[in-house]
């Protein structure tokens, strides 16, 4: 048995979106937690990524290159709900990241398409996105 990629891509945008609502609906129950509410966006918007990263195989849809920027970006809420501990609103360096890496997918896109190195960016643009949140956790670690 084979896994089906179509599958996959659709448990995975629904999984996404459960737990993202349920990220925003949390607040209700426990007041005062805006942190999970960031992290509700952030998986809202990482549903709606993987969604149009994978609409970009239908031939009138060209949504790959703004889906991906979507799921990029929904990182940067993730690291938004992580801020208060680290005591830092602004998030310039990430949104640089995402704008460099939207600018090189839309070139390897549309002017020289080569779908190894739209990995190699996005790959890159997710670990420098992803890292940033745990090290400031563990900086915020008492002791």
């Amino acid at each position: 048995m084979q896994l089906d990629l179509r599958t996959l891509f659709i448990v995975l945008v629904i999984l996404y979106a459960c737990l993202g609502f349920v990220c925003l609906f949390l607040p209700y129950r426990m007041p005062g937690s805006h942190a999970v509410t960031n992290w509700g966006y952030g998986l809202l918007a990482l549903a709606a990524g993987t969604g149009g990263s994978r609409c970009a195989a239908l031939p009138r849809f060209h949504l790959g290159c703004p889906g991906q920027f979507t799921g990029l970006a929904s990182f940067l809420f993730v690291l938004r709900g992580v801020a208060p501990a680290r005591g830092q609103r602004s998030n310039v360096f990430g949104w640089s990241v995402v704008a460099v890496s939207a600018l090189l997918l839309v070139y390897f896109t549309y002017t020289q398409p080569d779908t190894r190195i739209r990995i190699v960016i996005v790959s890159v643009a997710i670990a420098i996105l992803v890292v940033r949140p745990v090290i400031a956790l563990i900086a915020a670690v008492p002791g």
